[in-house]
């Protein structure tokens, strides 16, 4: 979780952007935008996610849906400035009873296609971040100020964009 908010602050604070598109606007390659060259870098501890912007060095050959996925799944977002991809996934501890879809938490766990509503627990989702996230456990019964309890978890509930922004493969 704590990643999630250190990747949104960093994606927050890039200033120029990037796309696969000329369509975006947004000063990408080829959009005939003033963003200038393209610039990627890794944007978590784990060097997973990565940044694309005008800005700063280029520390990255690929930035992509597929180079940030891993073992787990990876999508990107172009809009406003910037584009950045996430890593995401579903990992499952039964022997706490928890299951998250996002930011994936840890590389030990098993992964799973969604996280099923417990019994006697609930799932909760936060929209407010990107990628959201979703999780289900046995011992809570009701969801944090600010999430929706919902009836299960999903990569299809997390993998999302901000309103400014488009789905990209890639950015650069």
């Amino acid at each position: 979780m704590l990643r999630v908010l250190m990747t949104a602050a960093v994606v927050l604070g890039v200033t120029a952007g990037c796309s696969s598109s000329s369509a975006n606007r947004d000063g990408g390659p080829g959009s005939g935008g003033t963003g200038g060259a393209v610039h990627c870098r890794p944007v978590s501890d784990a060097g997973t996610n990565c940044s694309c912007s005008s800005a700063g060095t280029n520390s990255l050959s690929e930035c992509s849906g597929a180079s940030v996925a891993s073992t787990d799944h990876g999508y990107c977002c172009s809009g406003g400035g910037f584009c950045t991809c996430f890593r995401t996934a579903c990992v499952n501890v039964p022997s706490i009873g928890y299951c998250e879809c996002g930011d994936p938490f840890d590389d030990t766990n098993p992964r799973v296609d969604s996280c099923l509503q417990p019994a006697g627990g609930i799932c909760c989702l936060d929209t407010g971040l990107h990628p959201s996230s979703c999780w289900c456990n046995n011992t809570v019964t009701s969801c944090p100020s600010g999430m929706a309890q919902v009836t299960s978890c999903s990569l299809a509930d997390v993998m999302n964009c901000r309103a400014d922004e488009t789905v990209v493969d890639r950015c650069n």
